[in-house]
């Protein structure tokens, strides 16, 4: 019977292959092809998919349609070829096998990704720490983290870190913040930022306070004259990023006057010294220096600190001891971890540390924003 349905079948299908003259292959697969032909017994009409009872009703025009409601599937989700189990599927298997659904490997993961719904905030279906932090994760201050779990675990990585150094390591934590201010602290954020195309060779002369002495320079050097000469690529990068290359160029020209300021370059750089502390100053204090000195400086020694607990030379426990790091092992730590790597470091990953550290910020204030925007317009609701 089926090979005379075969060669029944029309002549346009005959082009394709010997083996397949209805030309199956390639023919789209519809909801249709498996539509139920019989109306008899609503009990055992099934979907496309095979998964139960459905209404005749779902299928419009010969395709499967189903009607609006919840579905008895399962709501999970394949991830790298496995399939990983909703928070509701572990619900499920509980009640179906009569056990604790903690008990179920997996059910934590699922827990947390699907972190904690407004539900179980007004039934109490959680404790107060998971509370809080289901509210922190509900302020979006940090976008990229979603689920209490992944707040919980930034704030043991990251957070508790700097309070236990605070408590038991008081040396590291006065060295780490008199290095933070520091000249070689300084050099650290202006060669790190002179990496970062977020700043032109401009940009990091004037963060510096040099802009005008490499003005000045450029035009001496380069533009006096009956003709101009093309300034060199990395001139002025190389004039802020060094400092004892812009001293020899300042002592080069100690008696030429700049044509634009009608000063020497002497004078220029004096200028720039009696201003240079109260600069630096304001630069420490803002959040931008802040922002990127924890990219290059904390984020290693936090790496290295977790490390030393992790192998039992620190003890969190103790309550007497706050010098488990003394300051000549801070100052260890400080050149092993954070100065001797940077110093190997290729600008291209150097660039990239600052610009996660200002995409990180931007992020930060753009949350604490919305945050507040939020608060204020529920306030005027009220």
């Amino acid at each position: 019977m089926l090979t005379s349905a075969l060669n029944e079948a029309p002549k346009k299908f005959k082009r394709g292959p010997r083996n397949d003259p209805l030309n199956l292959k390639k023919r789209k697969f519809t909801a249709r092809d498996i539509m139920p032909t019989w109306q008899d017994e609503e009990d055992w009409i099934s979907g496309p998919v095979g998964d139960g009872p459905v209404n005749p009703s779902d299928y419009v025009d010969g395709k499967y349609k189903p009607s609006k409601g919840k579905s008895d599937g399962m709501s999970g989700e394949v991830v790298d070829g496995e399939y990983e189990g909703s928070y509701d599927d572990f619900l499920d298997m509980a009640t179906e096998f009569g056990v604790d659904p903690e008990s179920l490997p997996g059910f934590e993961r699922a827990q947390a990704k699907r972190g904690v719904s407004q539900d179980d905030v007004m039934s109490g279906n959680m404790d107060g720490e998971q509370a809080r932090l289901q509210q922190l994760v509900d302020t979006k201050v940090f976008p990229n983290i979603t689920t209490v779990d992944g707040m919980s675990k930034m704030i043991k990585n990251k957070i508790d870190p700097i309070v236990h150094i605070f408590f038991v390591a008081n040396d590291l934590h006065r060295n780490l913040a008199q290095f933070m201010r520091s000249g070689n602290g300084l050099y650290l954020f202006f060669d790190a930022i002179s990496a970062s195309p977020l700043f032109s060779d401009q940009n990091v002369a004037e963060l510096k306070g040099v802009h005008k002495i490499i003005d000045a320079l450029v035009r001496i050097e380069f533009e006096s004259g009956k003709k101009k000469k093309k300034v060199p690529k990395k001139y002025r990068k190389q004039l802020a990023r060094d400092s004892k290359a812009l001293k020899s160029k300042v002592k080069l020209y100690s008696s030429t006057v700049d044509p634009v300021s009608k000063k020497t370059i002497p004078e220029l750089y004096e200028e720039y010294q009696a201003v240079k502390d109260s600069s630096r100053e304001m630069l420490m204090d803002s959040g931008m220096y802040s922002s990127i000195m924890a990219e290059i400086v904390i984020e290693p020694i936090l790496r290295k600190w977790a490390a030393e607990v992790r192998s039992g030379r620190i003890d969190l426990t103790s309550s007497k001891n706050v010098g488990q790091v003394t300051w000549d092992e801070a100052g260890t730590w400080i050149e092993e971890v954070v100065k001797g790597p940077w110093s190997r470091m290729k600008d291209g990953r150097k660039g990239k540390k600052v610009n996660d550290a200002l995409k990180g910020r931007m992020e930060f204030l753009d949350a604490i924003a919305e945050a507040r925007d939020e608060a204020e317009y529920a306030a005027m609701g009220q």
